[in-house]
């Protein structure tokens, strides 16, 4: 789970700008780290996962907001 966390960082904050082929990389990353922590730390139940939904959905946000603005550095 951390791993797939740690893959995504490296491309949002790569110095030229990620390519288009990170940035889903980066997406995919994101993902998996989202569905893990839903199976591994909330134990696959909806009810333990109210208090750090809004933090994690914001992760996926990501993506579109690199697209948008370009790197995450330069903003």
């Amino acid at each position: 789970m951390f791993m797939s966390l740690l893959r995504a960082c490296r491309v949002i904050f790569v110095p030229l700008g990620p390519t288009k082929e990170d940035i889903d990389n980066m997406e995919k990353e994101l993902r998996e780290f989202c569905r893990l922590l839903y199976l591994k730390a909330y134990g696959n139940d909806i009810n333990n996962i109210t208090l750090c939904r809004s933090t994690i959905v914001g992760l996926l946000d990501i993506k579109r907001k690199i697209m948008a603005c370009g790197p995450t550095w330069s903003y």
